[in-house]
Parts: C-alpha cells; structure tokens; sequence
C-alpha cells in the first residue's frame, strides 16, 4: 500500500478538478503522473487507486468499452480539502 501521501493528495486534487465527470485509468494515471512530476510505475498507480477506493475517496465502475472509469467521492472530496 503507498505511503507516498503526494500521491493520494494528487489523485484526490485531479478528481476534484474534473467536477463530477470521470477519468478512465490511464487518463488519470497520466494526469496523476504530470502532478507529481516524476514518472510513475503502474503498480504505484494501482496501489494508490485501491489505496483511495478501499477508503471510499474514489470509486470506479466499467465502461461499455471495457475501460474502468473513476470519480470523486463526496469522503474524497472532503479528504482532498482537508490534506
């Protein structure tokens, strides 16, 4: 599980930017990575999205394209305001 809290604070802030809409997985791994400033490995992204979903800051479903799409929750949002 990351404890790279950077991280989690990237990925809440670009949700939050998105106002309500959703990003599929690799739009918002590229976006996270950009706001980090560092290249990203994939399983660091993963982590941090599970990280975030598993505490109910985030939540996902699949698309009618098979790609999983992923949005704020109102906890992520009063997560990311407080972080």
């Amino acid at each position: 599980m990351p404890t790279d809290k950077a991280l989690i604070k990237y990925t809440l802030d670009v949700l939050a930017n998105m106002h309500g809409n959703s990003l599929v997985t690799d739009t918002l791994a590229a976006e996270v990575e950009l706001r980090a400033g560092r290249p990203l490995t994939t399983n660091q992204v993963r982590d941090v999205l599970t990280f975030c979903r598993d505490r109910g800051w985030i939540d996902t479903r699949r698309n009618d394209f098979r790609e999983d799409t992923w949005w704020i929750s109102d906890a992520g949002l009063n997560k990311s305001a407080g972080m």
